[in-house]
C-alpha cells in the first residue's frame, strides 16, 4: 500500500477514521474529551451539518459550551481542526474541517506500519542470531560461556548471523575452533569489506582460481575450499 492510496482510502471511508482515531488518538497528543468532541463533529457531518453550534456540541457531550470551545482551540492548536469559510450564493458559511487529521491519520498510518516492518526485522535478526548461538554450541560441544556470549553479541554489532557462521565454518574446516581465531577471521573479512556470506565464498573463488590450491583431503564434488585469509592477509 503506498500513501496516496492509504489516503484515499481513510478520506474515502474504507479505513474507518471513527476507529483509527479511538485506537490511536493518544499518539496524536489527544485527550479522551477532544476524541469525543471530534467524534460527535464526524457524526454531526454524517446528518449533513457540517458546523453545529457549540450548543449542540455541549448538549451531546454532557458539557458546557467553554469547555467545548476550549477542547476545539486545542485541536486546532494541535492542527488537527480547521474552521472553513466559505461563500455560496453571497451567504458566508462555516465549517469543520479535518483534512490536517487525515493527513496526520496517513502519516500515523504509515509510521505504524514501519515500526511492524522494525519489529518484524528485529525478531527475524533475533531468531537468526540464535540459531547461530545453537551451531556455536553444537561445534563446540558444548554451552556457551557469559564472556563467549558477550563476545557473539559484540560481533552482531557488526556483522550479520550468516557470515558469523562462514567465520564458525572456517574455523572448523581449519582445525582451529576457538573463538579467537574467529575474531581475527572475522576482522580480516571486516578490512576486506566483505560483509555477506556470498562476498566470502566469491573472495574464497577468486583465491581457490588464483592459486590452484585445494587441499588434498576435501572431495571432488565438495562444494568448500579452505583459504587461509590470515595467512594471506600477512602477507
Amino acid at each position: 500500500m503506498n500513501k496516496e492510496l492509504a489516503l484515499t482510502l481513510i478520506k474515502n471511508g474504507n479505513l474507518s477514521i471513527s476507529r483509527l482515531l479511538i485506537q490511536y488518538y493518544h499518539r496524536l497528543g489527544m485527550s479522551e474529551a477532544e476524541l469525543v468532541f471530534l467524534l460527535q463533529i464526524f457524526d454531526f457531518a454524517n446528518d449533513q451539518n457540517y458546523y453545529p453550534s457549540h450548543q449542540e456540541l455541549a448538549s451531546r457531550m454532557g458539557k458546557s459550551v467553554e469547555e467545548c470551545l476550549q477542547y476545539m482551540r486545542h485541536l486546532m492548536q494541535k492542527n488537527l481542526l480547521i474552521i472553513e469559510t466559505q461563500t455560496f450564493g453571497g451567504v458566508i458559511q462555516e465549517r469543520y474541517d479535518v483534512s490536517k487529521l487525515y493527513d496526520r491519520l496517513y502519516e500515523l498510518v504509515f509510521e505504524l506500519i514501519d515500526e511492524e516492518v522494525e519489529q518484524q526485522q528485529f525478531v527475524k535478526e533475533q531468531q537468526t542470531m540464535a540459531d547461530c548461538i545453537v551451531m556455536f554450541e553444537q561445534e563446540f560441544g558444548r554451552p556457551l560461556s557469559g564472556m563467549e556470549m558477550e563476545m557473539i553479541g559484540h560481533w552482531a554489532d557488526s556483522f550479520s548471523a550468516e557470515v558469523l557462521i562462514e567465520a564458525l565454518r572456517e574455523s572448523v574446516l581449519s582445525n582451529v575452533l576457538n573463538f579467537r581465531y574467529i575474531d581475527k577471521i572475522l576482522l580480516e573479512w571486516q578490512k576486506k569489506r566483505l560483509t555477506t556470506a556470498e562476498q566470502i565464498q566469491a573472495q574464497r573463488q577468486h583465491y581457490q582460481r588464483k592459486t590452484q590450491h585445494i587441499q588434498v583431503d576435501v572431495e571432488p564434488d565438495a562444494d568448500f575450499y579452505y583459504y587461509d585469509w590470515l595467512e594471506e592477509g600477512e602477507k
